[in-house]
């Protein structure tokens, strides 16, 4: 309803919902709901900060995704900055008292939708702006 209203006043310009955009958008629009429903799960018994430092492996599982997806190689120094967030999450998670094994996997699992929406979007060459993909995925 606030993007119908802005874009009513003129403020900002997407496209219309149509067939067409439910088709192309559905699998993105699966992705980001796993993703939110995974990172509320998380939440349930994960403290925000903890929950944040999981989010941090967005980079490790960006990389290694898109190594197997697209083929893409990085280099030595990305796969070092990758390698020490990822220790910093590792030595986050040996000190949280309250470990919740089924809400880290939810963590986990909502990093890895959140890399297959964006590579997804990458490799498909959708070409929407942002606000036309938020709009659809409101819908869809």
């Amino acid at each position: 309803a606030s993007l119908r209203a802005l874009r009513a006043l003129g403020v900002v310009h997407f496209a219309d919902y149509s067939c067409s955009l439910a088709r192309e958008l559905a699998l993105p629009s699966l992705m980001y709901s796993f993703n939110v429903g995974l990172s509320l799960n998380a939440l349930e018994h994960l403290s925000i900060a903890v929950y944040q430092v999981i989010k941090r492996l967005t980079p490790l599982a960006t990389v290694v995704l898109a190594r197997i997806v697209v083929g893409k190689k990085e280099s030595v120094w990305v796969h070092l900055s990758v390698l020490a967030i990822f220790v910093g999450t590792v030595v986050t998670g040996l000190g949280d008292l309250r470990f919740h094994l089924l809400s880290y996997a939810c963590g986990i699992g909502s990093v890895v939708s959140q890399c297959l929406y964006l590579l997804h979007i990458q490799r498909s060459g959708i070409k929407h702006s942002v606000l036309t993909m938020m709009y659809g995925n409101s819908f869809n």
